[in-house]
């Protein structure tokens, strides 16, 4: 979508293992494989990503430091691989929010050497909070509900409603208000907890399955 739109197309996670999942799935799909992630450059260990980074032209990278706040090298910033330098530990980057420029270049920090960012096809939705996006899609991987708050601050992420995507079934408990427990509130994933749109027919047995997803708009205010 992202391609066709030729935009980035961002997803957001709950967790950071989500986030990983699919920006390694993403890598692959661009032909990358395991055993070249595993001679790339250390990405920021505040990342929680055990992705190396590969210099490749076209490759989206998110960083993770603000190192340079007047070019807008700043943590969450998004940002285009544009031309390696030296192996893949320096490149220039433009970036995608203001069109600048950047050298990115490894840093160290408590004896850890390792580039200031982390491929940039999702993040969790704690880190989005204050992003702008304009397509991308939110996948609440937990198995659990999601946090009271998160369903709001992840579809508030995205500009418009038609850019804005969910994957999996759509349920109550993941939209949750923040403010305490409403009398009519489902609190517990099941058949109660799908939304009224969701396939007829389908028992609690089926409510959680993570294999039966589907991939849909999200409706927006």
């Amino acid at each position: 979508l992202g391609e066709q739109q030729n935009d980035v197309f961002t997803w957001l996670t709950c967790t950071n293992r989500g986030a990983a999942d699919v920006c390694t799935a993403a890598v692959l799909n661009k032909g990358i494989t395991r055993d070249d992630t595993d001679r790339g450059y250390h990405s920021d260990p505040t990342s929680k990503s055990t992705l190396g980074i590969l210099a490749i032209e076209g490759i989206i990278l998110r960083l993770t430091r603000n190192l340079d706040k007047s070019r807008g090298f700043v943590n969450g910033a998004l940002c285009i691989v544009k031309e390696k330098l030296d192996g893949n530990g320096y490149f220039i980057a433009k970036l995608l929010g203001s069109g600048n420029y950047v050298l990115v270049h490894p840093m160290e920090e408590g004896g850890e050497r390792f580039l200031p960012g982390c491929y940039g096809y999702a993040t969790t939705i704690r880190r989005a909070q204050g992003a702008s996006l304009s397509t991308g899609c939110i996948y609440f991987d937990q198995h659990r509900p999601a946090g009271r708050g998160y369903g709001y601050v992840a579809t508030s992420r995205f500009r418009t409603r038609g850019g804005c995507y969910l994957y999996g079934h759509m349920r109550r408990t993941d939209f949750l208000p923040v403010g305490g427990e409403g009398a009519d509130e489902v609190l517990e994933r099941g058949y109660d907890s799908l939304s009224d749109d969701d396939e007829d027919g389908r028992g609690l047995e089926y409510a959680c399955e993570g294999d039966s997803v589907s991939y849909t708009h999200l409706t927006l205010p």
